[in-house]
């Protein structure tokens, strides 16, 4: 079946059931049991999903019996337009393992229900699971129930125990890495792949591999990287929806973390900081004040640093989503360097206290201050800088409005930055409400900018329960 792109309506296709396809495959013994596809078109990008189960005649690996396999394969492909059809080279991101092209504005379905059923097929056919191969005596099957070969000789006791102690050592060499693990080697290197096991890896085993740095200022330091790029995976996952590549998030991420913080640490050394005075001062209009224009502002243009070199070197910020999600990134590699920089300073004061004192316990407040900063200050740095990026993408299409937006975004962000830092001292519940209004803020944007009508549509399936089991259970080459 070919479709052209251009005649995909808004709502998308859905095409069920294999009558929609009459013959998808080349190989006429190959047969489509079931099918249901649905096909969206965002721009020139299309993205097929759904599901599909065929019926393959395949030969057995061990008994050379011919079967049929029955392949189960979930269909998630990303289509975009071959170079050649647009007169330039298109960059795919690090995201894009499941990226195709078409050509002359057209899509053969057909070629893709082939392609996913042969990558869905096994690499080691088996007929059944205890399938025990040939007999190595007459070369008929081996597998219980059927009929034996015949002999030529009655073996003795003692012969009859070594053929069973060598048939026993064969069964063994015969067992492949897919009876094991139950994959084969391209399915294994695509579960390594997947977006699950890389995530649940960095959650899970990252920090074994974090303990076993040298020193508890290397494993601290690892610790806040570890923590901030859980938080920008997390929530690029949640925000980006396809409208910006991992790489270009992740690249701001560690441009900010590695030239931002060196370029505010330079002028945080000029002489006459006047609101580092003030915000000694115990008095909340002089400390909310300082804390807004020393702290919020400068910290705030350092986090749009990168953003405002996507403005003056490349389109992406006028789009409302990507100044969001980039801003949201820059915040949280601000607070990857910045968490690295307060682990030196507390630990240290820590460690000398001790040192003074003989008693550990001053090393536990700190501990367990710089856990909550961790776990805390990459969400909030990134809330921060995501609202300030939405305001420069809107500055960079109005430019009618270009300097009020762009105060508007940095009095909202400095003000929330300046509100937190005065009032966590006073009482953590403080920051607890600054903290919520803040991201509450920022998905009001995120709205606004996806064009969604409910918070709910943000997750796109990450918290919907999982569909029911199939009736008949898992099934050979799924």
């Amino acid at each position: 079946m070919i479709i052209k792109v251009s005649e995909i309506p808004e709502e998308g296709l859905r095409l069920e059931g294999p009558e929609a396809f009459p013959q998808p495959f080349q190989d006429r013994t190959w047969r489509l049991e079931d099918v249901g596809l649905g096909v969206e078109k965002d721009g020139d990008t299309v993205f097929v999903t759904g599901h599909l189960r065929s019926r393959v005649p395949q030969v057995c690996s061990r008994c050379l019996e011919s079967y049929e396999a029955t392949v189960d394969a979930d269909v998630d492909t990303r289509l975009v337009p071959a170079p050649a059809a647009r007169g330039e080279e298109r960059e795919l991101g690090a995201d894009d393992l499941e990226t195709d092209v078409y050509d002359h504005d057209q899509i053969d379905l057909n070629a893709l229900i082939e392609t996913e059923t042969t990558l869905g097929l096994p690499m080691k056919p088996l007929c059944r699971e205890e399938c025990r191969g040939l007999c190595p005596s007459c070369g008929a099957s081996a597998t219980p129930g059927t009929t034996p070969g015949p002999t030529t000789a009655t073996a003795s006791p003692g012969a009859k125990r070594l053929t069973m102690v060598t048939d026993f050592f064969q069964e063994v060499a015969s067992v492949s890495m897919r009876d094991i693990a139950g994959v084969d080697r391209e399915r294994a290197v695509e579960i390594i792949r997947s977006p699950a096991f890389l995530l649940l890896s960095l959650v899970a085993v990252v920090p074994l591999a974090i303990e076993s740095l040298d020193g508890i200022h290397a494993i601290l330091n690892g610790l806040a990287i570890w923590s901030g790029t859980l938080w920008a995976l997390l929530m690029y996952r949640l925000f980006a929806a396809r409208q910006i590549g991992v790489a270009w998030a992740m690249g701001t991420v560690f441009f900010t973390a590695f030239i931002g913080i060196p370029l505010l640490s330079l002028y945080l050394q000029l002489p006459g900081d006047i609101f580092g005075w003030l915000e000694k001062i115990d008095f909340f209009p002089l400390t909310l004040g300082a804390y807004i224009l020393g702290v919020g502002v400068r910290e705030e243009l350092t986090k749009a640093i990168p953003l405002f070199l996507f403005v003056r070197f490349s389109t992406k910020m006028e789009n409302p989503t990507a100044g969001i999600v980039l801003g949201v990134m820059s915040g949280i590699g601000f607070a990857i360097t910045e968490n690295v920089f307060y682990v030196y300073t507390n630990l240290n004061e820590a460690l000398n206290a001790a040192r003074r004192t003989g008693q550990l316990v001053h090393l536990v407040g700190p501990v367990y201050t710089n856990v909550v900063r961790m776990a805390m200050t990459p969400f909030f740095h990134g809330c921060l800088a995501g609202i300030f990026g939405y305001f420069i993408s809107l500055s960079a299409v109005d430019h009618a409005r270009r300097w009020a937006l762009l105060v508007a975004g940095l009095a909202i962000s400095a003000t929330l930055h300046g509100l937190f830092d005065t009032l966590v001292p006073r009482s953590p519940l403080w920051g607890v409400v600054v903290e919520a209004s803040t991201f509450f803020l920022l998905l009001t944007y995120l709205l606004k900018a996806r064009g969604l009508t409910s918070a709910t549509e943000l997750t796109h399936g990450l918290l919907d329960a999982p569909p029911p089991p199939a009736a008949d259970g898992p099934r050979v080459g799924a």
